[in-house]
């Protein structure tokens, strides 16, 4: 469904853009008494596509108030996308508990600050495997990112030209 779609769905006047919810930073004091008043404002059965989920809502809500910055994809990659564009191998194994989800959770990890498991298709469970990332791999995992900071931010001393 477009974005079109989705707010005519729950009667919202159409926006630019529409984001999942999954992240929201925003100023508390600031912002706080308008976001109750979001709250108040929908009854509890207010029907969703998201089925009584807060996303349209919140996209509609915070979208018409025209002050929204948004965030690099690196601070809520979505595991769905993930999963689909780089580890779509991993749809052949259905439901199991495996070291290759694991494994490409952990390399997700690398690539990206947060991520976000959404929905509620089997994918989006796989952040319940226990113990995808230990102690041991936490350190592990620190060391990569202190290179990969160091490697973008590194400067070549010389060039060295071809002849």
């Amino acid at each position: 469904m477009s974005s079109k779609e989705k707010f005519k769905f729950h009667n919202f006047k159409n926006q630019k853009n529409y984001f999942c919810s999954g992240v929201i930073v925003f100023n508390l004091k600031k912002f706080s008494k308008r976001m109750k008043d979001w709250f108040f404002k929908y009854t509890k059965d207010f029907e969703t596509l998201t089925g009584g989920g807060e996303e349209p809502v919140m996209n509609y809500e915070i979208l018409n108030t025209k002050k929204v910055n948004f965030l690099n994809y690196k601070f809520q990659a979505l595991w769905l996308y993930e999963m689909a564009d780089k580890y779509s191998f991993l749809y052949k194994f259905k439901g199991n508990k495996n070291k290759y989800v694991k494994t490409c959770i952990k390399e997700c990890l690398l690539n990206n600050y947060f991520l976000h498991f959404p929905g509620s298709w089997y994918e989006g469970n796989m952040w319940k495997y226990k113990n995808i990332i230990n102690n041991f791999e936490l350190k592990t995992l620190e060391k990569l990112n202190n290179y990969f900071s160091f490697k973008t931010k590194a400067k070549p001393i010389g060039r060295i030209l071809p002849k």
